[in-house]
């Protein structure tokens, strides 16, 4: 994973076409903790593209993955096909933990690599199988859930199913009669024993 990581941040900003400035300028601010005026220097790029990468860069470190995935799409729209913008599309439906979002975002990632060229697409290569198998390993969590979710429900229907059958059973009387034992007369409520 840290390799991963290393690789992505080496092949970020001459690989995508970062403004520099831009970048280099929201990096600082949000670096010292300033996300308000990182984001407004963000939102200052005039380039749709450019300025929906450095958003995704930003909502992303700030671990707002619904925000960093709509300004992964914005950027897609002005320019599509970008593979970084395509990998943190996925890597934040994957941490959303929904299972078919991450689904989706994965395939378009790996579709997009396996058109690159030779040179660039080792690159992206091992980046696609990793987040393929965090797609699949989401997928497969997600219907054991699903599973043990309908055997729950179908115990707890059993549960109920036999309690009910009890109580009807104990309301009509037909628990087993006691062999040759009468209950006292206080308890069965007649004078006569009295």
């Amino acid at each position: 994973m840290r390799l991963v990581l290393i690789l992505l941040a080496g092949l970020c900003p001459p690989a995508i076409g970062f403004a520099q400035t831009t970048l280099d300028e929201v990096r600082t601010r949000a670096e010292a903790g300033d996300y308000a005026q990182a984001l407004d220097a963000a939102e200052a790029e005039s380039d749709a593209f450019l300025r929906a990468q450095a958003e995704v860069w930003l909502y992303f470190r700030a671990r707002d993955f619904r925000a960093s995935l709509a300004a992964a799409q914005r950027g897609l729209a002005a320019r599509g096909g970008d593979p970084w913008l395509l990998e943190r599309a996925a890597a934040s439906a994957l941490h959303l933990r929904d299972a078919a979002l991450a689904d989706e975002w994965t395939r378009r990632f790996e579709q997009r690599v396996s058109r690159l060229d030779a040179s660039e697409a080792e690159a992206w290569r091992e980046v696609a199988l990793e987040r393929a198998g965090e797609a699949q390993a989401l997928m497969l969590a997600e219907q054991r859930a699903r599973s043990a979710l309908a055997r729950a429900r179908w115990v707890a229907c059993l549960a109920l199913a036999a309690t009910a059958a009890a109580c009807v059973a104990l309301g009509l009387g037909l628990r087993p009669a006691r062999a040759g034992k009468k209950l006292p007369a206080a308890l069965r409520g007649d004078a006569a024993g009295s």
